[in-house]
C-alpha cells in the first residue's frame, strides 16, 4: 500500500496536478476560519457542478476531509490552509 503524499496550499495560492483528497486545516488561533476553495476542476478538467449549476466556490470548516478527484484549485486570500493529497 503506497503512502499518501500531500501538498500544503495557503491563502491566495493555486495548485494543479492530480489529487484525490483534500483536508481543511485550522488557521492559527482562528480555528473558525473556513477553507474557501475556488476554480475547482475535476479529474477530466471540467468545472465542478452541483445539480444544474457550476460550483463557483467550496467552503469547508476546519478538519473537513473530502475525497474527490481534483486537477486544479485556488484558495481565496482569506482562506484557511488546505492539504491536497495524492496516493
Amino acid at each position: 500500500m503506497p503512502f499518501p503524499s500531500a501538498v500544503l496550499v495557503r491563502q491566495g495560492q493555486s495548485i494543479t496536478g492530480s489529487y484525490n483528497r483534500i483536508q481543511a486545516l485550522a488557521s492559527g488561533s482562528a480555528s473558525t476560519v473556513s477553507a474557501h476553495i475556488t476554480g475547482l476542476r475535476d479529474g477530466n478538467g471540467n468545472s465542478f457542478s452541483l445539480g444544474s449549476g457550476i460550483a463557483t466556490a467550496l467552503f469547508l470548516p476546519p478538519g473537513t476531509v473530502m475525497e474527490l478527484m481534483i486537477t486544479s484549485a485556488s484558495l481565496d486570500a482569506t482562506s484557511a490552509p488546505v492539504l491536497f493529497y495524492t496516493i
